[in-house]
């Protein structure tokens, strides 16, 4: 069972351990997942909680006890101004830098849905300023796990040379960079909103422009709901992984978080006990008869270790640079291979899987998960 790329030679999968099938250990509803979780974004996010606030009329534990730090026309921009910037979204009645009023609401987890309202700028100039905000956030709460929520589409209708979904496009495919580099999970259910033509769907819009109609909301809960069956897939695993895709070495901490005191450093190419799956993609290791934590992404089992077979094809699927049938194939994968599927990336229709220590993209229709 084996991958292969164009290059003469077949690729081995990097896929050095035995896994046992996954245990899906979300709540029956999911809602417990988003205890401790703030969204953190514009005027689509205010709208996010008034359709939440809805549900919790009939529903009182719908999301849980999620919270909602938003304010309509928020940019990523806007980040570095001081306290009492008008722009800034208000908590507790005050307006004050996001990442403080983040650390008032005890977020443990921030999903972050801005960019929108920057993308009528310079594509590298959000990317930088998105980076920066990033840093700010994690700074102020090392403890919190971040997630990236693509940008959504837009109708066709109000397009311009300035906003557009193909720019759009290219900022998600930025982010993605940005959030793998990161280890910050990347959440696009963008696929669920388009119409053919990539744009999005004018039943999903309430202004035939960019805001969300209930129908879109709808979109929106249910992706959330698939995102959390996802990523609480977590595998019983024992026995030896190699350091893998790092330049050098890898930072071992000494607790399941980036945050967590640096203590060793290992070389890639170096291999570990693995002893057990923890929390966030993170995974316990023995190593020079210390335990300590690695990130999954540097591990051979792939990012938290869960497991596809390639299936639904004849001979191989194909694999791409990118989440999309029209980017460059970089390789196949035959039927029944194995291979290392990472949680870091949710999208409704695409996996990203590791292979040979490289990242690709492998449409769902054809992996089954353990």
């Amino acid at each position: 069972m084996t991958a292969r790329t164009r290059r003469p030679v077949l690729l081995a999968l990097a896929l050095c351990m035995a896994l046992l099938p996954c245990m899906d250990a979300q709540a029956s509803s999911g809602d417990d997942f988003f205890t401790d979780a703030v969204f953190f974004g514009d005027s689509l996010t205010v709208g996010l909680e008034k359709y939440v606030s809805a549900k919790r009329e009939s529903d009182e534990d719908f999301w849980s006890n999620a919270q909602f730090l938003a304010q309509n026309g928020y940019m990523v921009s806007h980040m570095e101004n001081e306290d009492g910037f008008s722009k800034h979204p208000s908590y507790d009645g005050k307006q004050r830098q996001p990442q403080k009023s983040l650390d008032a609401m005890g977020a443990k987890k921030v999903f972050i849905t801005l960019g929108i309202n920057d993308s009528a700028g310079e594509v590298s100039l959000l990317l930088s300023n998105y980076q920066n905000m990033l840093a700010i956030i994690r700074d102020r709460l090392p403890e919190a796990q971040l997630y990236i929520i693509a940008v959504f589409p837009m109708t066709p209708t109000r397009e311009n040379t300035a906003r557009n979904n193909k720019k759009i496009d290219q900022i998600n495919e930025g982010l993605l960079r940005l959030a793998m580099s990161s280890d910050i999970p990347f959440i696009d259910f963008t696929p669920r909103l388009k119409d053919q033509g990539g744009a999005l769907q004018r039943n999903y819009s309430s202004d035939d422009y960019v805001h969300f109609s209930n129908e879109g909301y709808d979109v929106w809960i249910d992706a959330m709901y698939d995102f959390v069956k996802f990523i609480s897939r977590t595998p019983q695993s024992s026995g030896q992984a190699s350091i893998v895709n790092v330049k050098e070495f890898v930072n071992a901490r000494s607790k399941p978080s980036k945050s967590g005191k640096k203590v060793s450093t290992i070389a890639k190419g170096e291999t570990v006990d693995v002893l057990e799956a923890s929390s966030g993609g993170w995974y316990k290791v023995a190593y020079d008869g210390e335990e300590m934590y690695v990130y999954g992404e540097y591990l051979s089992i792939g990012t938290a270790g869960l497991r596809g077979k390639v299936v639904n094809v004849s001979e191989y699927a194909n694999l791409r640079k990118r989440p999309n049938t029209e980017a460059e194939q970089v390789g196949q994968a035959e039927k029944d291979a194995i291979l290392s599927v990472s949680q870091l990336y949710f999208n409704p229709s695409w996996y990203r899987v590791i292979v040979n220590g490289d990242p690709a993209y492998i449409s769902k229709e054809y992996v089954e998960l353990s």
